[in-house]
């Protein structure tokens, strides 16, 4: 999250305008002590237009130490088992105000370099590589 979140500070909040067609805000979103997510401010000559949200949720999920061979030969959860909150990310428009072309062409913008960004990230170990080489 740290490094989706330090992403989406240079990408949006400092070039906005320049990447996705509008300026926008990026402020960090904590649960528990930890970084969680961010929200999107997005405006138009100084007027905000509508906030997106791209944060875990606060599903648990329960992990195991490893995966171990049941007698049938079907995999079977062993180990210590701990609890971890924030079963999916998402990312949602957080109110109901009507869109306009600009802003729903930059939504798709920005989310679609961001999507991007967490696959660079699951594939690469950063989502600062650059891929294209």
């Amino acid at each position: 999250m740290d490094q989706l979140y330090r992403w989406s500070m240079m990408e949006g909040g400092e070039s906005g305008q320049r990447n996705f067609g509008l300026p926008m805000k990026v402020d960090p979103v904590y649960y528990e002590e930890r970084l969680w997510g961010f929200n999107v401010a997005i405006f138009s000559e100084g007027v905000k237009l509508t906030d997106l949200g791209v944060m875990f949720d606060k599903t648990a999920i329960t992990k195991h130490e490893w995966v171990g061979r049941g007698e049938d030969g079907f995999p079977v959860m062993e180990g210590k088992s701990d609890e971890v909150k924030g079963k999916n990310f998402e990312i949602w428009k957080m109110d109901s105000e009507p869109v306009t072309e600009d802003l729903r062409s930059c939504i798709r913008a920005y989310c679609t370099a961001l999507v991007a960004a967490l696959n660079r990230y699951y594939a690469f170990g950063s989502v600062f590589v650059d891929d294209a080489q």
